[in-house]
């Protein structure tokens, strides 16, 4: 899962300062916490990601503390108070994008990088003109390879953009 709020838009070529730290790892989560600010201290950005490590071979989750045994000295400062919730599934009233992934999405796992889903999204809304983001989360529950089919649904209230649902069509 990741999840950010944009505090202030920077302007364009403005210098930011970008703070990260991990959270004492969980059974099998990994979370890292991160803040970026401008040169006067300013908030512009806060957010939270939580990670798990898949076994190469057995494609199944590896416990954190058989990959990092270190128990002490992690940092405790959060951004969001609330742990991070599932986005709740929903029945879409739109058409769905559509499209295949490619060998290019991928990483050297095999798998659709992390970074590329917000890219599906921005394609998929295919906005004419500049927008402000306030609050962006992505839940990753399925791994992508290429060459799979996805469907991207959304939901609309009141012309704003409330939440995204990729479905794999296997």
């Amino acid at each position: 899962k990741v999840k950010f709020e944009v505090l202030k838009n920077p302007e364009l070529y403005e210098t930011v300062h970008v703070k990260t730290w991990p959270l004492k790892p969980g059974k099998i989560c990994f979370q890292r916490e991160y803040y970026i600010e401008d040169m006067e201290g300013t908030p512009v950005v806060k957010g939270t990601s939580e990670w798990v490590v898949i076994h190469s071979e057995k494609r199944r989750m590896v416990a954190a503390g058989d990959i990092f045994p270190i128990k002490e000295g992690f940092l405790t400062d959060v951004m969001f108070e609330e742990k991070l919730k599932k986005i709740p599934d929903f029945e879409s009233t739109n058409e769905p994008y559509c499209f295949k992934t490619t060998f290019s999405d991928c990483d050297i796992n095999g798998h659709v990088n992390n970074t590329k889903y917000a890219n599906y999204v921005f394609d998929a809304l295919d906005f004419k003109e500049p927008v402000n983001i306030k609050t962006f989360q992505i839940d990753y529950s399925h791994e992508v390879v290429s060459g799979t089919d996805l469907h991207i649904h959304f939901e609309n209230e009141n012309g704003t953009l409330m939440r995204t649902r990729f479905n794999l069509i296997r």
